[in-house]
């Protein structure tokens, strides 16, 4: 069953998911009642574009979201209800083809990003280092109004009714690879 993550001082952790953060100077977490206003804000963003209108009856909330303005830097683990065909097939898929079916879903995904005012450069398949694990993630580089943007995102679909998606974003310079080292595994 779906368990929420618990924030202890500058640590996080997420037995559900699988994972925690610890932070160091400079960052913070934003408060539960924040976060979740962040899910319908984006949803109204999009709205009008392809994958905006496939989002407005998505039950989805954000579990955290922290973010160190030093460094220009943030992060979120965003939570999504996964109905029972979905859920079926993402069993059969493993994460390279989930990634895979995604990325086919490109354009509708930029689409998305421009009508949050980010135009991006590129979109694509990577391979990282997360918790010890090879995985795949999407990483993305936009432009937003003039600066850089770089998105990490890791997906997880097969931990029950709800998928996990973790956001690793920096502005101005990459710095998505070495935030991946904050995180540690929980059992």
């Amino acid at each position: 069953p779906l368990t929420l993550g618990v924030v202890d001082g500058s640590t996080y952790t997420n037995s559900y998911a699988g994972f925690g953060f610890t932070l160091g100077e400079g960052w913070s977490i934003l408060p539960a009642d924040q976060l979740q206003e962040l899910p319908e804000q984006v949803k109204n963003a999009v709205a009008g574009t392809q994958i905006g209108d496939a989002m407005q009856n998505v039950q989805q909330f954000t579990d955290v979201m922290a973010e160190n303005a030093n460094e220009f830097v943030s992060m979120n683990v965003l939570m999504q209800k996964v109905g029972a065909q979905e859920m079926l097939m993402y069993m059969m898929l493993s994460e390279e083809d989930l990634l895979d079916t995604t990325l086919t879903q490109k354009d509708a995904m930029i689409e998305a990003y421009s009508a949050m005012g980010m135009t991006v450069s590129s979109m694509e398949k990577v391979t990282v280092t997360f918790l010890g694990e090879e995985r795949y993630a999407l990483k993305t580089v936009a432009d937003m109004q003039g600066v850089a943007c770089y998105m990490l995102q890791l997906f997880d679909y097969n931990q029950g009714e709800y998928s996990i998606t973790l956001t690793l974003t920096s502005y101005l310079e990459d710095k998505t690879d070495s935030m991946l080292d904050l995180f540690f595994a929980v059992e």
